[in-house]
């Protein structure tokens, strides 16, 4: 997976950062979504990335590790993980995202860390666990420790296989944070749809009005500055009355915010959210 999303990653990176990579052969196999654990990787490098104005050196790191009980806490366990690794050379700093732990309320301070939140969450669904360390003169380290597998090819393949998605679809992604849009942007264009990006409302309404084939799908972050979710999605409903919508958000938010024609049409998704969610959502709503 890490060697398949290379070239994203290097994009992303940008040509000022070098990206590394130390991969052992012959892992074992983990429970988790390939599209779930891709979305992690692409969220940190991506965090590394924005702690590396000037460049530097983002390194991906596997390897089977054995932890024995001096190398855990109480609340961890030891034995066999497979662990992946980001590491970068930037700037000094704290990983506050792992404070939205158990919250059920993320507000607008916490936004910038949604993308790391989600980290969290895809790593505690595969019942991992995360370690962070950071160095004003090394840098910055994410360890995750995957426990491996056990279950038989049969089941493996039942609990991996993504969902069949449309193909050739349109849809306008719109949220300010990039460090949740562009991850999210990247792996939609994977399973085959066409995306537009936009980071305000203002913004998302010029481009789907230059866009010269009908939207398919908006997925729009409900709190944004000057003009709203709700709003972005009435002003296109009106030039697209077929469009289908889903709203993100941090708090609890419901798609019958629109007007009672509209609903039919509406979803909504709670941030952070696992890219398997976002695709059943779309796919839902295409009725596909």
């Amino acid at each position: 997976m890490v060697a398949g999303i290379g070239p994203l990653v290097e994009q992303l990176a940008g040509e000022k950062i070098s990206v590394v990579y130390d991969l052992e052969p012959g892992l074992r196999r983990i429970c988790s979504d390939p599209s779930q654990i891709e979305q992690v990787a692409l969220s940190l490098a991506i965090n590394a990335r924005n702690a590396m104005p000037q460049g530097g050196q983002l390194t991906f790191a596997t390897k089977l590790v054995d932890l024995d009980k001096h190398s855990v806490t109480k609340n961890e366990r030891p034995g066999k993980y497979v662990m992946f690794a980001v590491a970068d050379t930037g700037a000094a700093r704290q990983a506050r995202a792992w404070d939205l732990e158990g919250s059920t309320n993320i507000g607008q301070e916490a936004r910038i860390n949604l993308s790391l939140a989600a980290v969290h969450a895809v790593v505690k669904g595969a019942e991992g666990m995360v370690r962070f360390a950071s160095d004003p003169a090394k840098g910055s380290r994410f360890s995750i420790y995957f426990p491996p597998a056990q279950m038989d090819a049969g089941t493996a393949q039942e609990r991996t296989t993504p969902r069949n998605l449309p193909m050739a679809r349109t849809v306008l992604l719109v949220e300010d944070d990039d460090a949740v849009r562009i991850p999210t942007a990247e792996l939609l264009k994977m399973e085959g749809f066409k995306v537009l990006q936009a980071r305000a409302g203002e913004e998302a309404i010029h481009v789907a009005a230059q866009n010269r084939s009908p939207l398919d799908v908006l997925i729009t972050d409900v709190v944004m500055p000057k003009m709203s979710g709700h709003e972005v999605a009435q002003k296109l409903l009106e030039m697209n009355p077929n469009l289908k919508v889903l709203f993100m958000s941090g708090e609890e938010v419901s798609a019958s915010a629109l007007s009672s024609k509209s609903q039919a049409a509406t979803a909504a998704l709670r941030k952070p959210f696992r890219l398997d969610v976002l695709k059943d959502k779309i796919h839902d709503l295409l009725d596909e």
